[in-house]
């Protein structure tokens, strides 16, 4: 009896904050163990704690203390940041003193601890447990995300989508977009493109506190080239359009940076810091500085955006707009393969709208700057096409020409075969022409340009008034094509 009341009123000199002592009874260990947790030197405590349990755990006389023991003895490793030497003190406590004082802070701890640890299963089944037993705790939204997080790390993009609607009317700010984003990263991952769509035109993309924006503008240009993908190219407009520019990114990132640092500073400098909104923003922090350093390091992501957004505009027939962004772009790439595909869609934009005197100049930049690539037979072929809309057939007759002889295999030399016997004949020389045709004849009798070829070599014949080859000509045509489109 002497004993437990000297226990007690040593206990109840802590507020005194007094020095600890070398004491190692246990009433010594107690009172050291308080004054050190409760001046902040939560190292001492934690060892010390950790002696009493070790020395005094099994004594029945020292039971009474044993919660408020292991409750000082778990959050003093909570306040040092030792997550891995808290899980066991954490676990015990709540195993031990299932009505205890600390038991839903506690909880909630071995929720975080979990998932730090990457005990991802335990972690989901802890956090359900939880929300369950405590639906108005006020940590709640900061463990749905976590949730959510957990979820995502494990592909359960279903889990993410059914959870994400519950979680959303608790949300708010930051935690409320991260959550936004994470759906939209599931809905994505799912391929529920038009579910995704929608969440991206309503994003609040400006929103002061929304913290990891990188990823939000990351994920509407992987949509937009899905949906590119498929063929829904005003749908991949709306999403890619929604994606900022990486320098935009990055000024916007380095304010929120600073802001989010100042009030960790805060945080940390308040007289009972808030452990859990420490953390939080340490996570966000890293968070956000690990998706600028991989922004800072994908160089081509304005031209991976800038040209999607053109090759939307030109599928939907928005030209102009098209080889606008193009030409914007190209000042900028190095040389590579999307270089050259950008030049060359530059090129198809300039023959769609018929500005053919451009179209030429950028055929043969082309040719000159790129002239080991795969597409110069198709740059040859639009340079050809321009000459000969211009009406400059000479010209035109002499790229199909070259174009014949030096790539044979091109998917479209038939074709120019013809042009250039066409081409031919309007410079009026119709005795080229002819030997281009029957070079055609003889080399490419099966082709879908022979009926083509036999009309145009037997007016050649006429305008050369070789009467007789004409008339054999013609009429080799209409037995051969009665239902060609110039029997009349």
């Amino acid at each position: 009896m002497v004993r437990r009341v000297l226990v007690l009123m040593l206990i109840a000199k802590v507020a005194f904050a007094q020095a600890p002592s070398d004491d190692g009874s246990a009433e010594g260990l107690l009172r050291n163990g308080f004054v050190s947790f409760n001046s902040g030197d939560y190292e001492r405590s934690a060892a010390i704690f950790s002696d009493f349990m070790e020395s005094y755990g099994s004594a029945s006389e020292a039971q009474q203390y044993f919660e408020r023991v292991q409750r000082m003895l778990s959050f003093s490793y909570l306040k040092l940041k030792d997550y891995d030497s808290a899980q066991d003190p954490v676990k015990v406590y709540l195993e031990t003193f299932p009505d205890g004082e600390a038991v839903e802070e506690l909880s909630f701890w071995q929720c975080v601890l979990s998932l730090k640890s990457n005990d991802i299963d335990t972690a989901l089944a802890q956090i359900d447990a939880f929300i369950q037993k405590y639906p108005k705790n006020d940590n709640l939204p900061e463990l749905r995300l976590m949730q959510l997080i957990a979820n995502i790390g494990e592909q359960k993009y279903d889990e993410v989508l059914k959870l994400y609607p519950i979680a959303e009317p608790t949300l708010n700010g930051s935690i409320r977009y991260q959550a936004m984003t994470l759906a939209l990263f599931a809905e994505i991952q799912s391929q529920l493109y038009d579910e995704a769509l929608v969440r991206v035109k309503v994003f609040p993309v400006t929103a002061d506190d929304l913290d990891q924006i990188s990823g939000f503008h990351l994920l509407a240009l992987d949509l937009g080239s899905r949906l590119l993908e498929e063929g829904r190219h005003r749908d991949a407009l709306v999403s890619l359009q929604r994606a900022w520019s990486r320098n935009r990114i990055l000024s916007r990132q380095a304010v929120r940076l600073e802001q989010l640092e100042e009030d960790l500073a805060t945080a940390e400098k308040a007289r009972v810091p808030d452990e859990l909104e420490v953390l939080r923003l340490k996570d966000v922090i890293a968070r956000v500085n690990k998706e600028l350093s991989q922004l800072e390091s994908m160089e081509l992501y304005d031209t991976a955006l800038q040209f999607r957004i053109a090759e939307c505009f030109f599928q939907l027939k928005r030209l102009r707009e098209s080889f606008l962004v193009i030409r914007g772009m190209l000042n900028e790439l190095p040389d590579s393969e999307l270089l050259i595909h950008g030049n060359y869609r530059m090129l198809l934009c300039l023959t769609q709208m018929e500005r053919w005197e451009e179209a030429i100049e950028s055929a043969v930049n082309f040719e000159e700057r790129f002239p080991d690539s795969k597409l110069r037979p198709n740059v040859i072929y639009l340079m050809g096409e321009s000459e000969m809309r211009r009406k400059d057939f000479q010209s035109a007759a002499a790229v199909f020409a070259r174009l014949v002889s030096s790539y044979p295999d091109f998917q479209e030399v038939e074709r120019c075969h013809f042009l250039h016997g066409y081409c031919l004949m309007m410079t009026e020389a119709h005795t080229d022409a002819v030997e281009v045709f029957d070079q055609f004849l003889s080399q490419r009798g099966q082709s879908d340009f022979k009926s083509e070829v036999t009309y145009w070599k037997a007016m050649a014949f006429h305008y050369l008034k070789e009467w007789e080859q004409s008339r054999e000509a013609h009429g080799l045509y209409l037995d051969t094509y009665p239902d060609g489109k110039y029997r009349t």
